[in-house]
């Protein structure tokens, strides 16, 4: 559903914005490689992994476009953080409603996502997301570590 009014003003804003995308796909298919390993997939656990790596691949790619254009644009973290709040709420705002209709037409969104809610507690890579996520921000790594700890544990609880 992504059109030219959605993408940021700045070409290191919209790579920034692309790696929040990325950081969510290659979670999922982390989260869906454990899922199929638990139910003892082999072929189901391989394709996710594949995938995964596939999308990391592309978060570094749009991580390096990032820093490239950076050198001139110069965002704040602040900036940073603006864009990556942004476009973590239109995920949660369109694009889990896109996914979950497509599971189960006929269930009720509210319902679906608590089921959702209760296999990401389990099988969420939480602390790969918000390192992730707060890779642009380009923090102290002992600031980092502490922050994704914080973050990662607060996430879990919710099942977000």
């Amino acid at each position: 559903l992504c059109t030219v009014d959605a993408f940021q003003s700045t070409r290191a804003g919209e790579m920034v914005a692309r790696m929040v995308v990325e950081t969510g796909t290659s979670t999922f298919y982390k989260a869906l490689h454990a899922y199929a390993e638990d139910l003892g997939e082999p072929v189901l656990a391989q394709i996710a992994s594949y995938i995964n790596r596939d999308e990391v691949y592309h978060f570094r790619q749009f991580e390096a476009g990032f820093l490239s254009y950076n050198e001139t644009e110069k965002l704040s973290r602040a900036d940073l953080t603006k864009i990556i709040l942004t476009r973590l709420r239109e995920a949660s705002d369109e694009d889990i409603r896109i996914a979950l209709r497509h599971i189960r037409p006929d269930a009720p969104f509210d319902a679906m996502q608590r089921w959702m809610k209760g296999y990401a507690k389990k099988y969420y890579p939480y602390t790969m997301a918000v390192k992730m996520l707060m890779r642009p921000l380009r923090l102290n790594p002992f600031l980092e570590s502490a922050a994704a700890a914080t973050l990662r544990g607060g996430l879990k609880v919710f099942g977000i």
